[in-house]
């Protein structure tokens, strides 16, 4: 189920503050650590793709696991992007449904790293599962958060 799950093979892209990088790989790290425990991994039947299938058979039909699927994602310096730039934004990460990117509004998350590793890493697992089919409104970005917390903090 795991194969080679560590983080190694995250890549991050555009991130040139050593802080940042190392808050995100360890963010990364413990996301899949959390991911081991079979009780977390519960997020995945708690809720469905785009198409109303739940996020584990949304991911066995890919033929992949976890992660092979963290594996392939890409991690990218969102500093730029709208999301990140709105200044009362509590935006740490975003992507889209089934997207192999996610952007990390890396000062921000560098910080919540610092101040509350476990939090960094809730928010690596809430992108995940977008990236695996995830949609959002509904159910809401604090929804899912508050059911990844529960299951996985």
């Amino acid at each position: 189920m795991w194969g080679n799950w560590l983080a190694t093979a995250a890549v991050l892209l555009g991130f040139f503050d050593n802080g940042e990088q190392f808050a995100i790989r360890g963010a990364i790290d413990g996301a899949l650590e959390r991911l081991k425990n079979p009780a977390c991994r519960e997020v995945l039947t708690d809720f469905v793709d785009v198409n109303g299938r739940p996020l584990a058979d949304s991911l066995a039909a890919r033929g992949t696991d976890i992660a092979a699927a963290f594996a392939v994602l890409r991690f990218v310096d969102g500093e730029s992007e709208r999301p990140c730039r709105a200044l009362q934004s509590r935006t740490m990460a975003f992507t889209a449904p089934r997207a192999r990117i996610i952007h990390v509004c890396a000062i921000r998350f560098k910080d919540l790293f610092v101040r509350n590793a476990p939090i960094a890493e809730i928010v690596v697992i809430h992108e995940f599962l977008h990236t695996i089919g995830l949609g959002e409104n509904p159910p809401t970005t604090d929804a899912i958060t508050a059911q990844v917390r529960r299951r996985c903090g």
